[in-house]
């Protein structure tokens, strides 16, 4: 997983168990399942931090994702950028990145609103 800024997590949780400071200078042992929110995340030093995260201690959720829209029925669609979205239901449902459109009817939404192009001042 490529490294997210803190500023991109919203929270995450404990896959396998590690040691850290409480906060007092007492050591805790953190069990996997253990919810962790994002000031706990914050609080971790960086390269402490983007060490549990690439072994796989700690797994995270990027605001990308907690942001992404629902149909109800578990799919979410998760913007990628540049116009181009996957299509989540436990699983990546689509093989390749799709457009907005293919995004919203993999996710079984209502076709998205087509946006009016902006008019241009006259000179």
């Amino acid at each position: 997983m490529p490294l997210l800024r803190i500023e991109d997590i919203t929270d995450g949780m404990v896959s396998k168990p590690f040691t850290t400071d409480d906060g007092s200078g007492r050591l805790k042992v953190l069990a996997p399942g253990t919810k962790l929110s994002h000031e706990q995340i914050r609080k971790i030093p960086i390269g402490n931090r983007a060490a549990l995260i690439d072994k796989g201690f700690i797994t995270v959720v990027p605001k990308r994702v907690a942001d992404a829209t629902s149909s109800g029925s578990g799919r979410f669609v998760v913007p990628l950028g540049f116009g181009y979205y996957d299509v989540v239901e436990g699983r990546k449902l689509n093989t390749s990145p799709v457009d907005r459109a293919k995004a919203h009817e993999l996710a079984g939404l209502p076709p998205p609103e087509a946006k009016a192009p902006k008019a241009r001042k006259a000179r």
